[in-house]
């Protein structure tokens, strides 16, 4: 009989390990072992429902703080205050962060039908706490959304692109399924009174990743509309390999129509493995390479840059906003070499 194998490791490693440990145990998991369920529902309370739609069982009322602008009588809070965002000399936006207590104590309420505890193919049926930090970016830098035209990528049941629509000209909310594309809908116009033009600048359509390509483009959009696009949000899309593949096959065609920003919001999602001994997250992996490769292979006359938005910017949502929650921003423009 072999002897037992120690493993030796320093004391910061296993401290490091523990709190990685935590985190991978905390993430809340169904009873079935193919279902998760979000954090996020479970600290904010719901009420179950059956009048929406046969994938949904719940209805939450998100609070939210106002950011320290006023609400114009179209529901846009947008008056006498300089904008938190404003770009640099090359156009790119520099984020004026600003210190909790300039929040109002004015809050507001979204309503959101979603469901519980999804098999992985319907995640986005449910919010996630990457959703929410999003949310927070959007409402912080609420005045650079006025007038522009968002695009918002895999916005499964529609709250990111609810709290888009509150300042942009028009905002489409995107995802694959019909299911998720009525409940969408739904939650859009259930809100309508939050939104500019009673929610009308808000359109629901279909794009499944998969099925965009560099020959054949957006399916479902114009290249007239895809020019007409200034930013991208994307919320929680990074947990499967082969979708953050699509996804920036996605993201790449996107770009092309310069001048793009991207924002992707994630959660570095952690799992125990024996092979590495430590606990790793392959999705995050995965997205640093495709992020990497993004970057370098592209179009001669294409500049693509990438960096991480620092999220210490205040906090509008009630929501647990750990160190794994991160924020990203992509641009592209023209070289000038």
């Amino acid at each position: 009989m072999s002897s037992p194998v120690s493993v030796v490791m320093p004391f910061d490693r296993v401290a490091s390990l523990l709190y990685k440990l935590n985190r991978v145990t905390s993430l809340p998991m169904a009873e079935e072992e193919n279902k998760g369920l979000s954090d996020v529902h479970i600290s904010t309370q719901y009420h179950i429902t059956n009048d929406c739609h046969v994938k949904v069982n719940a209805v939450s009322r998100f609070l939210f703080k106002l950011p320290e602008n006023d609400v114009d009588n179209e529901g846009v809070i947008s008056k006498g205050k300089e904008p938190i965002n404003c770009k640099d000399a090359d156009g790119d936006f520099i984020v004026r962060r600003k210190p909790v207590d300039n929040l109002t104590n004015q809050r507001e309420v979204i309503t959101i039908y979603h469901g519980l505890e999804t098999e992985l193919k319907d995640v986005g049926l449910q919010i996630w706490n990457g959703c929410l930090l999003m949310c927070d970016f959007i409402l912080h830098g609420n005045l650079s959304w006025k007038n522009e035209t968002i695009l918002d990528l895999g916005a499964g049941v529609g709250l990111t692109s609810i709290v888009s629509a509150m300042f942009a000209d028009k905002v489409y909310s995107t995802d694959t399924g019909n299911d998720v594309l009525d409940i969408a809908r739904n939650n859009v116009e259930v809100n309508a009174r939050l939104l500019r033009n009673g929610g009308q600048s808000v359109e629901v359509r279909e794009i499944d990743w998969i099925k965009c390509d560099k020959e054949n483009g957006i399916y479902t959009f114009t290249a007239e509309e895809l020019e007409k696009i200034n930013f991208v949000f994307a919320a929680e899309v990074i947990y499967d390999i082969d979708l953050t593949e699509a996804f920036f096959t996605t993201i790449e065609i996107i770009l092309q129509k310069v001048p793009k920003t991207v924002y992707i919001a994630l959660e570095k999602r952690l799992v125990f493995t024996l092979e590495d001994l430590d606990v790793v997250s392959p999705a995050y992996s995965h997205f640093q390479q495709c992020l990497t490769r993004l970057v370098n292979c592209h179009e001669s006359n294409l500049l693509i840059e990438h960096s991480q938005i620092p999220c210490d910017f205040p906090q509008y949502f009630d929501y647990h906003r750990v160190k794994e929650l991160e924020l990203w921003e992509i641009t592209s423009r023209v070289s000038s070499g």
